[in-house]
């Protein structure tokens, strides 16, 4: 029996929020499913909650409290996707399937400690075997698992990819299936060039990058387990329209940019006249990192004894991290501290970009020839990062996409 369970192929399929909105479109979902299911496919569903569950449900918190405590917030958040497994079982059930849903728990799914922003430790599919081996259609509760001492924690925004890939890792699979509303990877949110191009196919460093500077579709996370583990991510939608492979690609062609992706909450911190000490960068950085607080960009000029210095981080954290340098100025000698919410990064993508001149060259000419000017650049290997104005990233991005021919 195991011998025979073994040959039978497990494909993991992950479906959005948006695509699970209301009880019609689970029924279009659910009959997804049964015809992959009646091709001799074996299914794992993964879900997120339905549509704006999730914001609903934190609504609620806020409501209550202003700070609620996380432990509580991850129990009130999982609700939604225990909604959502409970009715696309049902739905497939009518279809005349047998369908079992599973929390993230009884999935196996053991993640550290850290409510609203764990990480998966490992994944232990015993149920998600036995119920495979008997015929049975898994719906698994996306976004969430269970910490070591057994208390419900949640993997962040967009955590039901990590959820998709981490089973597709642990029950064998070379393939994960995420089904998105937009089905596809795009060069440019179609909400800032309209007529932007879908990607077909896209390396996971380039996608990593796209994912992790803005463009929403794929979780980061995701793409770095598929990486490290060589599981192949296809976005699709349920319309059958091809959609976007992110796979391991090799190099064969000079760079060429793949697709930009622009995050406007963003914020700027500068300090100035900061107190060259023994350490003074470390003890900077540290702090931030002891609270979670992800730097994007560090950056600083030279100076004997003092030297000003600027890093880029979430919007979000703004508050938090200038509370924390306010009071490490006790300790260094600090000048002056700036915030800037006014500003947006705009990252052009594409693997060999940041070494190859000819591309930095076009993007700042094209950029100047607009008269966007630019507080900060970074590069990588596959990334120009590019922080300017908020309200100059639309023109920017546009112009950019012109140039190197990412529209249709």
């Amino acid at each position: 029996m195991a011998f025979l369970y073994s040959l039978v192929r497990v494909v993991v399929k992950k479906f959005g929020g948006k695509l699970l909105q209301n009880t019609e479109r689970i029924k279009q979902v659910a009959e997804t499913v049964v015809q992959d299911k009646r091709s001799g496919q074996e299914i794992v569903c993964v879900v997120s909650a339905m549509g704006d569950t999730t914001n609903q449900l934190f609504n609620l918190a806020r409501q209550i409290t202003p700070t609620p405590p996380i432990r509580e917030l991850d129990m009130l958040l999982t609700a939604g996707e225990r909604i959502s497994i409970s009715l696309l079982s049902m739905a497939i059930h009518s279809l005349g399937f047998d369908a079992i849903s599973f929390t993230g728990s009884q999935s196996g799914i053991i993640t550290d400690p850290h409510h609203t922003r764990a990480r998966i430790v490992r994944v232990t599919p015993v149920r998600i075997r036995d119920e495979l081996a008997k015929g049975k259609i898994v719906v698994v509760a996306g976004f969430q698992g269970v910490s070591e001492n057994r208390e419900i924690t949640t993997l962040g925004r967009g955590g039901s990819d990590i959820t998709a890939v981490a089973l597709s890792k642990s029950l064998g699979s070379n393939e994960c299936e995420l089904y998105k509303e937009v089905g596809g990877i795009y060069s440019v949110d179609p909400h800032l060039v309209h007529d932007s191009k879908k990607i077909e196919r896209i390396s996971y460093t380039e996608m990593v990058e796209l994912a992790a500077l803005g463009a929403g579709v794929v979780h980061p996370r995701a793409v770095e387990i598929a990486e490290r583990n060589k599981i192949v991510i296809r976005v699709r939608s349920l319309n059958g329209e091809v959609g976007t492979v992110i796979e391991e690609q090799q190099a064969i062609e000079k760079p060429s940019v793949k697709g930009m992706a622009v995050d406007e909450k963003i914020a700027m911190v500068t300090l100035l006249g900061v107190s060259r000490t023994s350490g003074f960068l470390e003890q900077i950085i540290s702090i931030l990192a002891e609270h979670n607080i992800p730097v994007r960009f560090f950056f600083h000029g030279a100076g004997d004894e003092a030297c000003d210095l600027s890093f880029i981080i979430s919007e979000d954290d703004c508050d938090c991290a200038l509370s924390l340098i306010e009071n490490l100025s006790k300790r260094l000698t600090i000048k002056q501290i700036i915030c800037r919410k006014d500003v947006g990064q705009l990252s052009v993508i594409g693997s060999g970009i940041g070494s190859d001149s000819h591309i930095l060259s076009t993007v700042f000419s094209v950029l100047s020839k607009d008269h966007v000017h630019i507080d900060a650049v970074y590069t990588s290997e596959v990334r120009i990062a590019l922080v300017m104005k908020r309200e100059q990233t639309d023109l920017a991005v546009r112009s950019l996409a012109t140039t190197f021919g990412l529209k249709k």
